[in-house]
């Protein structure tokens, strides 16, 4: 349902021994939300709506063992088995859930996760600013400024300060 779909950031963890077998709903209702930083969505336990993604054949055990880890699971999400309709017709699945997290006052539940590049950038970039960075654009080259750091293109910002970020709300 989230980033690891076709044409989405981190679909490359399910590029090698999958098979994909198609698009797929959920037979359970789900509230689906996005994270602060608008990067990805998560599900939470309540019965809001059906949602939509892929389904996937997974042909070996240490790619699972790599998505739950990417994933967060058993820690911030846990991995459970759900039915979905397909196709092919019903089938069961593993999704990742959020159990802990409560409905976003500030945010309207989703069915489907879009892949929509300049909204994720803007959505980060508010939150960014929250932190002190402030963006710098120089002939339609994005430059991130914190303090006396220089980020020389989103690449380069996401590995060092995403991390950095991430870390701040950890602890």
């Amino acid at each position: 349902y989230g980033s690891l779909k076709k044409g989405f950031d981190n679909h490359r963890l399910l590029s090698k021994s999958t098979k994909r077998i198609g698009k797929a709903q959920t037979i359970k209702k789900f509230g689906m939300f996005e994270d602060s930083f608008g990067n990805y969505p998560y599900l939470i336990p309540q019965p809001i709506s059906k949602i939509e993604g892929e389904l996937y054949q997974i042909n070996r055990k240490e790619i699972l063992d790599e998505i739950d880890e990417f994933e967060g699971a058993p820690d911030f999400y846990q991995r459970e088995r759900i039915k979905v309709k397909t196709h092919k017709g019903e089938k069961i699945a593993f999704v990742y859930i959020r159990k802990d997290a409560d409905i976003p006052k500030d945010q309207k539940p989703l069915k489907v996760w879009e892949n929509n590049s300049e909204y994720k950038i803007q959505k980060l970039l508010l939150k960014l600013s929250e932190f002190g960075f402030k963006e710098i654009i120089n002939h339609q080259s994005n430059f991130f400024v914190k303090g006396n750091i220089l980020y020389k293109n989103i690449n380069d910002f996401n590995s060092k300060v995403i991390n950095e970020i991430n870390t701040c709300y950890l602890h």
